[in-house]
């Protein structure tokens, strides 16, 4: 059981935040295996923002900007809004040199500010016992006259009692939220951070759980400071056997610890030779639990969670079986694929994925910030991608791995894995219309990479109707349309017209083949602009190399198939880049400039510079190719000055020059031919005079003879 619970462990020590869009790409399909069956867990302060549901209604920290009363600029800012005028002679009464002289300097403020900022001068110059007398007369004034500085003075108080009577402290910090609460303005966010500093004082006096109440609310509501407040006092519990166990009969304080206990790695508090110490925590905690039957937890699911990660998956069947959350569903999918059960994680599967929400609020509450689609939704999406492919239900893996915006993956899918028959009706179902354009590697709309994924695959296949139709950029649809047009052109015409056409169709391969040809990922990596080499494998290592994916492989032997089906395996094949080599498309631009040298005059100056285009299009990527195109230059090239830097310094080809040597070689071959013919033609003519005298001279004798005969 042990050994079995560290390889587990160890499984899951590096904790992949998994965010799913083009701005964190995360691939699914490298280690398929250990995607199928590691159950990953949003990073801490994720977690810590779940474990309550924020109260309707509350500020946020977006909203208010918490923390910021101790920011000099920012208060003297909301001064000002309050007081007009008199915000400059607020700041002198703050600054005097006491009490009793910041209360004379301030005649003429209106009450509350002026008993306010007497307290505040007695306060910075340490007379606690005179600026609480002050904050207290704040809050004697009726509330209509204490609406600005009510939850100041208030707050103070709670500073005041922090360092000598916590209790007390406490309760002085939960009356702000209800100065608050009842119509007094709060633009620092003081009720918010109230609710921290009220923690601080319950966890002086002990109370554990009432200060995780307090955090878990500040963190619901995106402050910052609850959630770094949370992961120490997570830090706590699990460092006291005594605090661990009364954590386990604490609903909130129970979620606290499987959270951090989960997402351990994410905070970097436990590495590969911490191991020994998870596991005693962990196994520690599942036991403290009691009833691992999972009756009475409101939060079966993440206790579920944790039991999966920790390697005790009997207790995570029990406690999954009880929950009908997405999260529960989720393991199920887990623990049945680990049975070898296909139908039964693809039936789990599909629970969580309608269990989970498909988008969540983006930004950090401040305006408004819109939607993104939903990790945990993504992530199942994603792994039901990946177990399509498993089942060869190719068409579906792509709807799950598109769907989750798992782009890279599902670029794989789409020009590796689907034809391009089933990659038309994919697009048509799903990005019939134009997407939004951005510039390229924008990755801005899922739906415009599709199709422009799909038009440069089309234009790699010759389809170039059909490309056209998704080149949904203005820009890059015109040279798609040169491109598609030299192509056609080099089909028909003479030689020089091909030849030039030819040239054309390589200078466009060459310049702007990323955008018009190239692979979305491997070999060229447009989704990145080619910026980067191939980092993912997809499944497919290349000879010689391991697998390049994030997350290692389980340590336990699957049931099925983790890597790509045989099936998989001849489609990737077929829809292989010709070359299989990054930059596919330098190769294609410097065939096209050698048909083009093909076509012209071998002593031409087009010829060399045809040739040395095909070099330079290839010399850093593959010099041995390079070297083939010099050496045949070398052979029946004419000498050009630029010879020397072959391949660097092309000249342009001079094709009417070309036309005019065509012509000249043309001309002089009839000739050479008339020259070498003409004493043949010459026999030929006298032996054909002979032949006809010779036949006239035995017809003329046949006639006499046959005259002789009659007359006899």
């Amino acid at each position: 059981m042990k050994k079995t619970l560290l390889a587990a462990l160890a499984l899951g020590i590096t904790l992949q935040a998994w965010a799913c869009g083009p701005d964190f790409p995360e691939n699914l399909l490298d280690h398929r295996g250990a995607t199928r069956t590691h159950l990953p867990a949003r990073g801490f302060a994720a977690e810590a923002a779940r474990l309550v549901p924020a109260p309707p209604g509350a500020a946020t920290a977006g909203s208010v900007g918490i923390g910021s009363h101790g920011d000099a600029e920012v208060r003297a800012g909301v001064e000002r809004d309050w007081l007009g005028d008199q915000a400059e002679l607020a700041q002198r009464v703050r600054e005097a040199d006491s009490g009793a002289a910041a209360w004379n300097l301030g005649a003429g403020l209106p009450v509350e500010a002026r008993r306010y900022l007497a307290g505040a001068a007695a306060f910075a110059q340490g007379a606690h016992d005179e600026a609480r007398q002050r904050f207290a007369s704040v809050l004697e004034l009726p509330a209509a006259e204490r609406r600005h500085y009510g939850p100041w003075a208030q707050y103070m108080l709670g500073r005041l009692l922090a360092d000598t009577a916590p209790a007390e402290a406490a309760a002085a910090f939960a009356q702000v939220r209800e100065l608050v609460a009842a119509g007094a303005d709060d633009p620092l966010g003081l009720a918010l951070d109230s609710q921290g500093e009220q923690a601080r004082q319950l966890l002086a006096t002990g109370d554990t759980a009432g200060a995780v109440r307090l955090y878990a609310e500040q963190a619901a509501r995106g402050s910052e400071l609850g959630w770094t407040s949370l992961l120490v006092v997570a830090r706590r519990i699990v460092a006291s056997d005594a605090e661990l166990d009364a954590a386990a009969h604490d609903a909130l304080s129970r979620k606290l610890v499987a959270a951090y206990l989960i997402t351990r790695g994410d905070v970097g508090d436990f590495d590969d030779e911490d191991a020994a110490t998870l596991e005693r925590v962990t196994l520690r905690f599942l036991a403290a639990l009691g009833h691992e039957d999972a009756s009475g937890f409101d939060d079966a699911s993440r206790l579920a969670a944790l039991a999966y990660r920790s390697g005790r998956y009997e207790v995570a069947a029990r406690l999954a079986a009880k929950g009908d959350d997405g999260l529960s569903a989720w393991v199920r999918a887990k623990l049945a694929l680990r049975a070898g059960d296909i139908a039964a994680a693809t039936q789990a599967y599909a629970v969580a994925a309608k269990a989970f929400p498909p988008t969540e609020p983006d930004g950090d509450g401040e305006g408004d910030a819109g939607v993104v689609p939903a990790v945990d939704y993504c992530r199942v999406r994603g792994e039901q991608g990946t177990l399509a492919l498993a089942r060869g239900e190719y068409l579906a893996a792509m709807d799950h791995l598109f769907h989750a915006n798992a782009w890279e993956d599902a670029a794989f899918v789409a020009e590796r894995v689907l034809t391009v028959e089933e990659l038309e009706d994919f697009v048509a179902h799903n990005a019939a219309a134009p997407g939004s354009i951005g510039g390229f590697e924008s990755g801005a709309d899922p739906v415009h990479q599709l199709r422009t994924l799909l038009a440069r695959r089309l234009l790699r296949a010759g389809q170039w109707d059909a490309a056209l139709a998704h080149f949904d950029d203005p820009q890059l649809r015109a040279k798609a349309q040169e491109y598609v047009a030299a192509r056609r052109a080099a089909e028909q015409g003479g030689r020089i017209e091909r030849a030039e056409a030819w040239y054309r169709a390589a200078e466009l391969a060459r310049n702007d083949g990323m955008e018009l040809l190239g692979y979305e990922v491997t070999p060229d990596m447009a989704t990145w602009g080619g910026s980067f080499p191939t980092v993912y494998d997809f499944g497919y290592p290349r000879a010689g190399e391991s697998a390049s994916g994030v997350g290692d492989e389980p340590a336990f032997k699957l049931p099925f198939a983790a890597g790509p089906t045989d099936a998989e395996r001849v489609r990737v094949t077929a829809s292989a880049a010709q070359p299989d080599r990054r930059f596919h498309y330098r190769y294609v631009a410097a065939e096209f400039a050698a048909r083009a040298a093909d076509l012209v005059p071998q002593r031409s100056q087009a010829y060399a510079a045809l040739l040395c285009s095909a070099t330079g299009y290839v010399l850093n990527d593959a010099p041995e190719l390079a070297r083939d195109y010099w050496r045949r230059y070398v052979k029946h090239g004419p000498y050009v000055p630029w010879a020397d830097d072959f391949g660097n310094q092309c000249l342009a080809p001079d094709f009417p020059g070309a036309a005019k040597r065509l012509h000249f070689e043309r001309v002089r071959a009839a000739k050479r031919l008339a020259r070498r013919a003409l004493p043949w033609a010459a026999g030929a003519l006298l032996l054909a005079l002979g032949a006809g005298a010779w036949w006239w001279q035995r017809r003329r004798r046949g006639s006499a003879a046959q005259g002789h005969v009659v007359a006899g």
